[in-house]
């Protein structure tokens, strides 16, 4: 192993060298003891090697203190008063540890439990480490550390093997969190403003990766204290070891990742774009697409039935969709511009009536599911499969909620809104006009100053565009009172 200037400084830190480092490259693999008074010839100069030096007063002349100067293409470090044995030896040592350490770590990568035996070996020179997967589940960590000792989220890694998605939370606005999916061969980051929920607020990530370069792990290695260079070029030995482990673990797809992210979001209307972001990334998902919430309940003859078997068979029927489960609920979000066939899909699951559930309206984005989870519940509760089939009533019973009061109106609305946007066309107010002068051509084309045959050509449109049944009394009362919450809002 070769070692550098800056290992070299911490090894010899007792001794309060004088530092003046540069390049500070782990380029080391010698030493080699050069007289006071000879200097080297820069054409001969191995930049491998050690220089040591040993005078009195080589650099101060009004000491008589033995000096040792150790130096390396333009870095140094000065000793004063100690003899050059004893820094010869210590330097002898230095190489011997490093290099036995790292031999170590290598035997270590072949063992029969790698990372566990990895971090074992790295307990002398490092604070607490853990490794965790993709999905957020325990790989190894250092065993000398007590639940209470390091963080809550060590002691969660410690008693459950997985990182409780409701500590990982806290750290959201951090750069470990905005960055976990991303390869670190050795990334130094600080987690500000959470001393609460990881006292060790300093750390080194590690990535492991798999043979075709993918991340399929994270190694944080954590201290109260900046990380000295030396801790930083000991760091990327770890890296390279890591790498070399064979058999490698399949990687992960972070369904499981995704699906704590969702819930979270789904428990909350506050909008972690951050959350959103990685389900796209992971999913090849866009903003643009829409999306719906569905949830499932359990049946008294589904109760009989295991979970994990239930989950499966929902993963396996329904496509294009991620999936949360909570006591006799199961909620799945469903990309329905990639899933064409998820109601027939639902239906599916429910042929058995195994589950009823309950469907939110479709949406552009994931901004809403928090709303949309309100909206599936709401068709539940009303003994409902469809949330349009109660949506007029929620919207009376929900005044007080004034973002799930957006959230119900009428989704032809937003639609219409929209194509009036990308088409510069008027039929968004064409349509309330025509519902507030009771359907009446002649009417309507009076209130907007247009031709009937106008009026009737984008009626026409509308019905083209969207599914309204006009001869609906309740639809048209819906529509309007949209209408009304979208004017109260100046939209």
């Amino acid at each position: 192993m070769k070692l550098s200037m800056w290992m070299l400084a911490h090894w010899l830190k007792r001794y309060s060298p004088e530092v003046q480092i540069v390049n500070g490259g782990m380029v080391l693999k010698k030493l080699r003891i050069v007289s006071g008074n000879q200097k080297s010839d820069n054409r001969e100069v191995d930049k491998t090697a050690l220089l040591i030096q040993s005078s009195v007063g080589f650099q101060s002349e009004n000491t008589d203190k033995e000096e040792i100067l150790l130096s390396n293409c333009g870095d140094s470090l000065r000793l004063l008063g100690y003899p050059q044995e004893v820094i010869v030896n210590e330097i002898s040592s230095a190489f011997a540890y490093y290099n036995d350490w790292e031999e170590r770590l290598r035997l270590a990568a072949g063992s029969a439990e790698p990372e566990q035996n990895i971090i074992d070996e790295c307990t002398s020179l490092f604070g607490p480490i853990f490794l965790i997967d993709m999905e957020m589940r325990k790989i190894a960590m250092s065993a000398q550390y007590g639940a209470g000792t390091v963080s809550p989220v060590w002691d969660e890694l410690l008693a459950k093997g997985v990182s409780s998605f409701h500590v990982m939370e806290k750290l959201r606005n951090t750069w470990f969190f905005n960055n976990y999916t991303s390869l670190h061969k050795c990334s130094v980051t600080e987690i500000e403003n959470v001393e609460e929920v990881m006292p060790y607020n300093k750390c080194i990530i590690i990535s492991q990766v798999n043979d075709m370069g993918e991340v399929i792990g994270q190694m944080l290695i954590s201290s109260k204290d900046a990380f000295e260079m030396a801790k930083l070029q000991l760091a990327t030995v770890i890296y390279e070891v890591l790498s070399t482990i064979r058999p490698r673990r399949p990687s992960t797809s972070n369904k499981e990742v995704v699906s704590n992210f969702f819930s979270s979001m789904l428990y909350s209307s506050e909008q972690k774009k951050e959350y959103q972001s990685f389900i796209y990334s992971v999913n090849c998902w866009s903003p643009k697409e829409e999306y719906c919430v569905v949830v499932f309940k359990k049946t008294a003859a589904q109760i009989l039935v295991n979970a994990k078997t239930t989950l499966s068979m929902i993963s396996d029927l329904l496509e294009h969709c991620i999936i949360t489960h909570e006591k006799e609920y199961i909620t799945a979000c469903i990309n329905v511009t990639r899933n064409s066939r998820y109601q027939q899909q639902i239906q599916q699951i429910c042929t058995k009536r195994w589950y009823v559930y309950g469907m939110s309206f479709v949406f552009e984005g994931m901004e809403s599911v928090y709303e949309m989870k309100k909206q599936a519940m709401l068709a539940l509760a009303g003994n409902r499969s469809l949330f349009s089939e109660v949506a007029f009533d929620s919207l009376i019973h929900s005044i007080e909620d004034q973002n799930f009061v957006i959230a119900c109106i009428h989704p032809a609305l937003r639609k219409l809104k929209n194509y009036d946007q990308e088409n510069h066309t008027q039929l968004l107010p064409t349509l309330k006009v025509f519902l507030q002068c009771e359907r009446s051509w002649v009417r309507t084309a009076e209130e907007l100053e247009l031709h009937r045959n106008t009026i009737i050509s984008r009626m026409s449109k509308i019905s083209e565009l969207l599914c309204l049944d006009f001869d609906d009394a309740d639809e048209r009362e819906y529509l309007l009172y949209s209408f009304r919450i979208l004017a109260s809002r100046n939209e």
